[in-house]
């Protein structure tokens, strides 16, 4: 990912913030010349830096699934995006896009560890529902059918580049005319660009 130094965040406390709100990542990887995407929760597993974990997993009928032993993968988690207009600006200027996002690159593996499996589903509902989940509510063998239909991996995390583009190269007038006009907006991604603006300030 292209990186200028302006944008670039490498606080890991920082960007394991950003895997855990934002979850729903692209996970691609390769099958010789072709390359595969499939989009997953990843849960966040130690640090958001090399020798921690990204666990996930994919329906056991997805062909990417038997792509994912011992093969270098990418993970891109895209926090919030805004269209940033030119009428923001003080002067004139051109449309961009302020966005976050974090790139994480790892090898993968197969998980067959039962207690693993289980320990990871259980973490991903959690994670999402907290006390209110049903799944003890289901009877076993439906449960054991839907636990046969996915299968789980892990990925070694390796590298991991994060972008916060949140105007950081303009003035303080221009941005701070930038958030009120993303505040004004009828749009939760550009009220969440605008807040993360604002913390940048």
């Amino acid at each position: 990912m292209y990186i200028p130094p302006q944008f670039e965040v490498t606080n890991p406390e920082t960007i394991a913030t950003v895997i855990h709100q934002y979850g729903f990542a692209s996970l691609v990887s390769r099958d010789g010349e072709t390359m595969n995407a499939s989009h997953v929760p990843l849960m966040l597993q130690g640090r958001a830096a090399s020798g921690g974990q990204l666990h996930g997993h994919l329906a056991a009928a997805n062909p990417q699934l038997g792509q994912l032993q011992d093969q270098k993968v990418l993970a891109m988690f895209h926090g919030p995006h805004a269209y940033i207009s030119p009428k923001a600006y003080a002067a004139a200027s051109v449309p961009t896009w302020n966005f976050i996002a974090v790139h994480v690159t790892g090898t993968a593996r197969r998980v067959d560890e039962t207690w693993l499996e289980e320990e990871n589903l259980s973490r991903l509902v959690a994670q999402y529902e907290g006390d209110a989940s049903m799944m003890d509510e289901l009877e076993p063998k439906k449960l054991d059918a839907l636990k046969a239909a996915i299968g789980h991996f892990v990925i070694d995390i390796e590298t991991v580049q994060a972008k916060f583009k949140l105007s950081q190269n303009k003035s303080l007038e221009d941005r701070a005319r930038i958030i009120n006009d993303l505040r004004e907006r009828d749009d939760s991604l550009a009220h969440a660009i605008a807040e993360e603006m604002a913390r940048d300030l």
